[in-house]
């Protein structure tokens, strides 16, 4: 079972598109993701690359899903002791998948070059896994005193770089990654001890991170944004103008003003106990799911022309599922709390449907 140092989840299911205005994209994920990616118990690899070449073409790819990642090539799901893209055409498995202690999150700022984070830091390149050198290593392992260990919680990359990246972890741990073979912790005046659980990477001088606290960095100092209550359990990011925060009483926007601290609630539930949900950008759409991890069923809300309303669905009876990510406006697909399963959710026939171990 994948381990989380926060609660990266909510409390009943919640699906929420929310129209902008804008146009870039902060993920570069497939808009037409409809297909499946294998079928039930049997994954077929259909061109392995990497990984040190041990797989031949054609092999099946083994192994329950222990985690799934919201990438920027589009949802990783990580099986047994292989990574798999999930694609309309089928799975394609990726790499072997890194070493465990690095299960938190996944980074691939370019074809052939990722980078994996958990107790520590993890690069692909030239077909295999290789620790980094941290700043944090004497912290980042399990064997350390858990009141003394950092566990890092995410990772991002500026989009088309692959040298401007942060990783962000447990006790307000910040890494900044030096373009060459280090990441360096971040000691800026005004940061905080609360733990991070994600960041988003424009530019050197536009960096989110966001957990028991929210903070900007313009390049030159850090702002801490006080007017979004409640932890943050995700982030998207549209433009440099209009960012999104997700957290357990609502959605919340920025739309780029000069005042850090001037966010608007999107969605602040009457009545109810939603929780926050995993939140992306594509184009000019944001979309939000969140689940409750572990319980069964769920209500099913969207956001259309101003107004929440309830859809006549629900996530399948007796199953408690776990991580959500999102392949497009479309689509999203969440894993099973018992590592059982992947189950799919259609935005646009309101189904939940049994994807694959």
């Amino acid at each position: 079972m994948r381990a989380k140092a926060m609660n990266h989840l909510g409390c009943v299911a919640l699906v929420a598109i929310l129209t902008s205005g804008c146009t870039a994209a902060d993920f570069a994920m497939p808009t037409g993701a409809m297909g499946s990616w294998g079928a039930p118990n049997s994954l077929v690899d259909s061109s392995p690359r990497g990984g040190g070449g041990t797989t031949p073409t054609g092999s099946t790819i083994n192994g329950a899903t222990v985690a799934l990642f919201q990438t920027s090539i589009g949802p990783i799901a990580w099986k047994g002791v292989q990574l798999a893209q999930m694609q309309s055409t089928g799975t394609t498995l990726l790499w072997n998948a890194p070493p465990d202690r690095n299960n938190q999150a996944l980074a691939i700022p370019q074809s052939g070059l990722a980078w994996a984070v958990g107790y520590g830091v993890a690069r692909y390149q030239n077909s295999e896994w290789n620790s980094d050198v941290t700043d944090v290593d004497a912290v980042a392992t399990p064997t350390t005193a858990s009141s003394q260990r950092v566990l890092l919680t995410d990772v991002s990359f500026a989009p088309g770089s692959s040298t401007v990246g942060y990783a962000v972890g447990t006790r307000g741990t910040i890494l900044r990654y030096n373009g060459v073979d280090r990441w360096t912790k971040v000691t800026d005046a005004g940061l905080t001890t609360e733990n991070l659980g994600t960041v988003k990477v424009l530019a050197p001088n536009d960096v989110w991170v966001a957990g028991q606290v929210l903070m900007h960095y313009n390049g030159n100092e850090w702002t801490k944004v006080t007017t979004v209550p409640g932890e943050i359990s995700g982030l998207a990011v549209v433009d440099a103008h209009n960012v999104w925060a997700s957290t357990g009483s609502g959605l919340y926007q920025w739309d780029g003003s000069a005042d850090w601290t001037a966010w608007t609630a999107k969605f602040v539930p009457t009545g109810k106990t939603v929780g926050a949900p995993r939140i992306a950008a594509f184009g000019n759409t944001v979309v939000g799911l969140a689940i409750e991890p572990g319980v069964p069923s769920g209500a099913v809300f969207t956001y259309r022309n101003g107004t929440w309303q309830t859809e006549t669905v629900t996530v399948p009876a007796d199953v408690g599922l776990d991580t959500v990510v999102l392949a497009s406006q479309n689509l999203a697909y969440a894993k099973t709390y018992d590592n059982s399963g992947v189950y799919r959710f259609d935005l646009t026939s309101k189904t939940w449907s049994y994807y694959s171990e």
